[in-house]
């Protein structure tokens, strides 16, 4: 899994970049080797980051830091990159943060139109819910599921909010991290023409071919 720091110091950043993604890579089995990555990162960035304190207390970087080290044993591997991406968050900066790459998607995309996030892509066996709004997923409603996300991935304006939530919103990952959903399958529900309806949606892991959504449809563009 291919992690890197977006805001380095310029000379140093080739290398950075290097070790965070070198110890990320072939360090991701062993607890002491993550313990090592985190550690990294806690001495590093506050040399590359100009205003790495002006949102977050040295003091509590440090004990966030702390706790996730003691505990990283109750963690996946997943959770703890999404653990980092958090803590990241609360520099309030959107320019920091860690790349996570996963291939652990849910076959749909979505994209936020004027009123709400739209599906504009799914698997075939769901395409006649294209074009359909968004309520809510596993009976949590959209708002609520765009807060979490904020909440992991620092965005300094609602648009960029939005599109996060657009991107990271079929991350299957991301989902049990934030308590969304642990299963295989997601339940979805939608408003199309003013009909409410519930469909589920299972994990898919052979990246099969997405049906998308004909624009020349769809009121909404």
């Amino acid at each position: 899994m291919y992690t890197c720091f977006q805001k380095l110091i310029a000379m140093k950043k080739i290398v950075f970049i290097i070790i965070i993604s070198v110890n990320f890579i072939f360090g991701q089995t062993k607890n002491s080797e993550w313990k090592e990555d985190i550690e990294f990162i806690a001495k590093e960035l506050p040399k590359k980051h100009v205003s790495l304190f002006e949102n977050i207390s040295e003091e509590d970087f440090n004990l966030e830091i702390k706790n996730l080290i003691d505990s990283i044993e109750n963690f996946s591997e997943d959770d703890i990159q999404w653990k980092i991406t958090s803590l990241l968050s609360k520099i309030k900066d959107s320019h920091s943060g860690l790349k996570i790459n996963t291939k652990q998607y849910f076959p749909y995309r979505i994209n936020w139109f004027s009123d709400g996030y739209y599906i504009t892509e799914i698997n075939q066996e769901n395409s006649s819910y294209l074009g359909s709004k968004i309520i809510s997923i596993n009976s949590i409603p959209i708002k609520i599921i765009e807060e979490k996300i904020a909440k992991v991935i620092y965005c300094d304006n609602m648009a960029s909010i939005r599109k996060n939530v657009s991107s990271f919103l079929k991350n299957a990952s991301l989902l049990r991290f934030l308590k969304i959903n642990s299963a295989k399958k997601l339940k979805i529900e939608t408003t199309n023409n003013k009909i409410i309806s519930t469909f589920e949606i299972a994990f898919d892991d052979k990246n099969n071919k997405l049906v998308a959504l004909n624009s020349t449809k769809t009121p909404f563009y």
